[in-house]
């Protein structure tokens, strides 16, 4: 049984009729309004070089694919038809567009936002060394 001083949340006080559950009653609690503000943690720049990184790892395996094992013929003369070397071309493009974005997620730890900073993913401190040993065990 609860003590008279213990705080009881506000869908505990509120009846429950014959037909209805608790779950109805949180329901019609009151509500409390919340303050949120947003709050973007990865800036611009991570995101661009994510999506580029992931679309380029879903480009260059076809690519490559098609590269070593041409699957499409096509009759006639080269000139009309340069699938091959427009596939290389898109191959080559999407991996310069890869090397890019990963140089430039190798650089941007050093000049980012606190969230993203090198000291965030390896532990720097005595302190974050002795919580990444704690939570290992």
């Amino acid at each position: 049984m609860l003590s008279s001083n213990v705080r009881r949340p506000d869908w505990a006080m509120t009846e429950v009729g014959p037909r209805q559950s608790h779950v109805s009653a949180m329901a019609e609690a009151p509500k409390k309004e919340l303050n949120l503000e947003r709050l973007y943690v990865w800036e611009l720049p991570v995101r661009l070089t994510h999506w580029m990184i992931f679309f380029a790892i879903a480009i260059l395996p076809a690519t490559g694919y098609y590269i070593g094992n041409p699957f499409i013929s096509v009759l006639g003369a080269a000139t009309n038809h340069f699938v091959m070397g427009t596939v290389r071309a898109v191959h080559l493009y999407t991996a310069i567009i890869f090397a890019m974005a990963v140089l430039v997620r190798i650089y941007w730890p050093f000049v980012c936002n606190s969230y993203a900073r090198l000291s965030q993913f390896i532990p720097m401190s005595l302190q974050r060394l002795q919580n990444l040993w704690r939570t290992t065990l």
